[in-house]
């Protein structure tokens, strides 16, 4: 496999789960491109738990190929955080009292608008409940991609799919429309 050293359960378990309903193929290159899974017919379906707006330029590159792309957004409505330490040992275990809508994670989708009502492209919001486990270290760190603004003691080294409530589907205007209070 292409691709998956920095992977979460939870993508995998999702890029598995998809790839398997569409009777499709996981970590296939396509022009300069690995796509997450492609189906039959060679379009994509991108697993993004983060940034989708990373996505701007593969999802260009797909629409002007003739080529759908579906990109899956978990949005974590409840989460479980579980922090360990380097040992494996338990030191806590509590739920989050964030609880992301559909509009957070419009805020990672920025670079995507141009894409949104373009033919072949899908959106799909997946409500998810997930565990989010955290190892704690000795002195304040940065992530491995540099995104922090403020060190933490703690790292994220795992997201697991805990369960899936529903997805919300957005390819036409009128699914984007529906969002409007």
């Amino acid at each position: 496999m292409i691709n998956t050293y920095n992977e979460t359960s939870l993508h995998a378990v999702l890029k598995k789960m998809y790839a398997v309903e569409d009777d499709s193929l996981t970590e296939q290159k396509y022009g300069p491109f690995i796509l997450d899974i492609q189906t039959r017919k060679g379009d994509a379906i991108e697993i993004q738990t983060a940034n989708i707006s990373s996505l701007a330029k593969k999802s260009e590159y797909m629409l002007q190929n003739k080529k759908k792309i579906k990109i899956v957004h978990p949005v974590a409505v409840n989460k479980t955080i579980k922090t360990i330490r380097s040992d494996g040992e338990l030191i806590s275990q509590r739920k989050s009292s964030a609880h992301p809508t559909v509009y957070s994670a419009l805020r990672s989708m920025t670079g995507m608008y141009p894409y949104f009502l373009r033919k072949g492209f899908t959106l799909e919001v997946l409500y998810v409940e997930e565990l989010e486990i955290r190892r704690k270290t000795e002195e304040k760190v940065q992530t491995h991609n540099k995104s922090r603004r403020h060190l933490k003691d703690w790292i994220v080294i795992d997201k697991e799919l805990v369960q899936i409530y529903g997805k919300k589907v957005f390819k036409t205007k009128s699914d984007w429309i529906n969002l409007l209070p």
